[in-house]
């Protein structure tokens, strides 16, 4: 009887075993599975992240050059406004300039 019984402890633990090894076959198969999706969600979010921020980088920059365009805009404004000041006062500020080095 006790032959009886060792047989079954050993088909017992044969049993054990190639439940465990299954479980660790099918564990690797879920992390991979795991890994994969992961990756590809991964791929996912960077790619619509890239595509976010180039459209922000696009708006940014036509925003950047909008500005821009309206600053040169007031420059020239300002610019073509001193020198009309200047033109139409020229005599002006020179007969003053050299009235003020005589005195």
């Amino acid at each position: 009887m006790s032959d009886q019984v060792l047989d079954q402890f050993d088909r017992i633990e044969e049993a054990a075993g190639k439940i465990l090894e299954e479980a660790k076959e099918q564990k690797a198969s879920l992390v991979k599975a795991n890994d994969e999706r992961m990756t590809a969600f991964d791929q996912k979010t960077d790619a619509a992240a890239a595509v976010r921020i180039d459209r922000l980088r696009e708006k940014l920059q036509s925003q950047h050059e909008a500005e821009l365009q309206k600053l040169k805009t007031e420059t020239d404004r300002i610019l073509a406004r001193l020198e009309t000041g200047y033109r139409a006062r020229k005599e002006e500020l020179a007969d003053e300039i050299i009235k003020n080095m005589l005195t």
